[in-house]
């Protein structure tokens, strides 16, 4: 056996693990959020975002969805991009740290 396919072989094979390790993170946030679909469609209308029902449930499919074509290599471009998109989104809308008050903040 070459170099150049035992090469192969393990890039393929930690192509795989890393999809799935991704993809776990966006699975399970969307399985989270049918599990909780109220909490969250209450957390997304409290920031004003209109229609939040609908919104909360494109997000979670597209949560579940991208994460298998991620894992299974299936338009996992496409799906990575969306979820990408989806995260900044998600960072900004949600989690901004910097406007936490500074002693929830961690500081070294």
């Amino acid at each position: 056996m070459s170099l150049a396919i035992k090469h192969s072989k393990l890039n393929n094979s930690l192509n795989v693990v890393a999809r799935v390790l991704l993809a776990s993170l966006f699975f399970s946030a969307g399985i989270s959020k049918i599990t909780n679909f109220q909490v969250i469609n209450d957390l997304v209308s409290s920031i004003g975002i209109p229609y939040a029902n609908i919104w909360t449930a494109l997000v979670l499919t597209l949560e579940i969805v991208g994460s298998i074509a991620i894992i299974l290599g299936f338009k996992a471009r496409i799906a990575a991009v969306l979820l990408g998109i989806f995260t900044i989104i998600t960072a900004f809308l949600f989690h901004n740290y910097w406007a936490a008050p500074i002693e929830q903040q961690y500081v070294r």
